[in-house]
């Protein structure tokens, strides 16, 4: 087995201070390993009628080639490629919950934790994350 370099992501669960919570290998191996989800996915918060928002979800993963969607609405769109998330908040309403998003590669995929994207009429910074209903 060859490994051509590896990456370390995470800070570990909290118990000790810069705990490393996985190590990610990347590169040229023997054997094969289905994507892993590095973070949870958080819930999203935007304005309605105030533009069109970008989220890169790609970050949350590791080892993906590729990327799956499931339970998007109107207004809300996946790039099955790039694993970016974006909002219309023109044509997208209400609240949309429990989107999962997958990681594939050849070796199988990983589904990651359901999400929601919530579009607020009163008042949110653009980019709010982790809201509460």
């Amino acid at each position: 087995m060859s490994i051509s370099h590896v990456v370390c992501r995470g800070y570990g669960n909290g118990t000790y201070p810069g705990q490393i919570r996985q190590v990610v290998t990347r590169g040229f191996f023997d054997s094969a390993v289905a994507p892993v989800q590095d973070e949870e996915l958080p819930n999203f918060t935007v304005k309605a009628n105030s533009g069109t928002y970008t989220f890169p979800l790609a970050i949350y993963f590791s080892g993906e080639t590729s990327f799956s969607v499931t339970g998007l609405a109107t207004g809300i769109t996946f790039d099955t490629t790039t694993g970016v998330l974006t909002v219309n908040s023109a044509t997208a309403s209400g609240t949309t919950s429990n989107i999962v998003i997958t990681g594939i590669n050849a070796s199988g995929s990983t589904a990651g934790n359901p999400f929601s994207v919530k579009i607020s009429t009163s008042k949110v910074s653009p980019n709010a994350r982790d809201y509460e209903d």
